[in-house]
């Protein structure tokens, strides 16, 4: 039981008899007219209180409502067991003497019990068919004014939690705002269909539009139409909700035609149940970072075609001070093609494998009928790649090929290589030795064979030597 409203005892004189009806024919006008006229259950009650009730000359006038959410049902004809295992008394007992005669109403509208109206009145009185009529009509104005106010504090609350939370979101949106405006770093509200919905004056600065024209435009107006693939697929995973956030650098177009690079971090604003309504996009200028990597890149460029060009000078005087006997290889694939296997590689280290690889290299020669002098060259030839591979580079592999014409001796390391710088002094310089190039013994080599292939880096040297079965005018092996 809810007793929204008590009111002290009051005590008033009855009427006579012969002006009581005319009373309460006035009482139940006055009633219905200032019923007319509130709103709440407050107004209501009162109204049942000062006005309604004074004519019987009652002591004491409680209104109660049920507890719980709406009115509870019951049958038209329920009457006094309306109120049946319900506690009227408690409360209304602080008003009403034990010995007062004591009228308890439903207050029923539509069949539902919205509570009770309770009326003491001096001990001794005796209720008239007539007074308990009167107090049956009260009672359904009552009920009726009550549901009425029921309703309007119903929709007086939702109107006041409504403007709470309008407030309340408009106090964060204003925050939001001011967050967003006052952001050094530009930043942009789209929806997820890419129209501009916000944008603060620092992105209207680094796209040089002003925000109301940005707010006019798609996405895809200032994304620079080579990045809206990238974009596009980072914003479906985004939207998805594969990925929680997106980081994608792309260019923008400027309004003065200009393009300017961003690193943005995008997000999703999201419904409770998921649906994503907004995207939230905050964006670094990387714009001077991409021009110093792109200067870097294209220093990086011109050094290796400066590179180049001078490996390429380095190739053609080699070539040509070495009567085209010595070929300066770049890559692997530049190296002569092998040749039939004549022994199987053979380690070379400071203890061994030197000697078996000269070895197989004159049994090739022999076998292919090369003369005594020739085969003689070869060998030392051979010695001398062999021993720059174990003195330079630490150690290394070597094998003999052969076919009907040639013999062809390989010999590998991985050492440091031979310097761009060191290459003429390394290859032309007799007895010429640093550390980090082929040293001794190069020299040497040009003058006992009819060529020699070097393919030389930070990954290791690679010497090819070859020996022809005759000997052939060194015109025939310019490069």
């Amino acid at each position: 039981m809810k007793h929204n409203v008590m009111r002290k005892p009051f005590s008033a004189e009855p009427a006579s008899d012969g002006s009581r009806a005319a009373a309460r024919l006035a009482s139940l006008q006055r009633i219905a007219l200032a019923l007319s006229a509130v709103h709440t259950v407050d107004q209501v009650s009162e109204v049942i209180i000062t006005e309604g009730l004074a004519a019987l000359g009652a002591n004491a006038v409680c209104v109660s409502l049920f507890a719980g959410e709406g009115a509870e049902p019951i049958t038209p004809n329920d009457g006094e067991e309306a109120l049946g295992g319900r506690d009227t008394d408690t409360h209304a007992s602080r008003y009403i003497d034990d010995e007062d005669v004591r009228t308890d109403l439903p207050l029923i509208v539509e069949g539902h019990a919205l509570g009770a109206l309770t009326v003491s009145f001096p001990p001794g009185r005796i209720l008239a068919e007539e007074d308990h009529a009167f107090l049956t009509t009260v009672a359904q104005l009552c009920a009726q004014a009550l549901d009425r106010a029921l309703l309007y504090d119903e929709g007086r609350r939702e109107v006041d939690e409504r403007r709470r939370t309008e407030n309340s979101l408009r106090s964060s949106e204003e925050r939001f705002r001011n967050i967003f405006d006052a952001a050094a770093m530009p930043m942009v509200l789209a929806t997820v269909d890419g129209k501009h919905a916000l944008v603060n004056e620092a992105a209207c600065e680094f796209l040089g539009y002003h925000c109301e024209e940005i707010t006019e435009m798609h996405v895809r107006d200032l994304a620079h139409p080579d990045d809206l693939p990238l974009l596009r697929a980072a914003l479906a995973r985004l939207l998805s909700g594969e990925i929680a956030n997106v980081n994608v650098e792309h260019r923008f177009m400027r309004k003065d035609g200009g393009v300017v690079w961003g690193h943005d971090i995008i997000s999703a604003a999201r419904d409770e149940d998921g649906t994503p309504r907004y995207l939230i996009v905050t964006i670094a200028d990387v714009s001077e970072r991409k021009r110093l990597e792109e200067a870097k890149a294209k220093l990086a460029r011109e050094a290796q075609a400066a590179a180049k060009q001078q490996r390429a000078f380095v190739r053609d005087v080699l070539a040509s001070v070495t009567d085209g006997r010595l070929r300066l290889c770049f890559e692997a694939k530049e190296l002569p093609e092998t040749l039939a296997p004549q022994s199987t590689a053979v380690v070379l280290t400071r203890a061994a494998g030197l000697a078996e690889l000269r070895q197989a290299a004159v049994e090739a020669a022999k076998a292919l009928g090369v003369t005594d002098e020739r085969q003689n060259g070869l060998m030392a030839a051979t010695s001398e790649a062999g021993m720059n591979a174990i003195v330079h580079a630490g150690g290394g592999e070597g094998r003999v090929y052969a076919n009907q014409d040639r013999i062809q001796v390989r010999v590998e390391d991985h050492g440091a290589g031979i310097s761009m710088e060191n290459l003429p002094k390394a290859t032309l310089e007799k007895g010429y030795t640093t550390a980090g190039t082929l040293g001794q013994g190069m020299k040497m080599i040009l003058q006992s064979v009819d060529r020699i292939y070097l393919l030389t880096g930070a990954a290791g040297t690679t010497v090819v030597i070859e020996q022809d079965r005759i000997a052939h005018p060194l015109s025939d092996f310019y490069v």
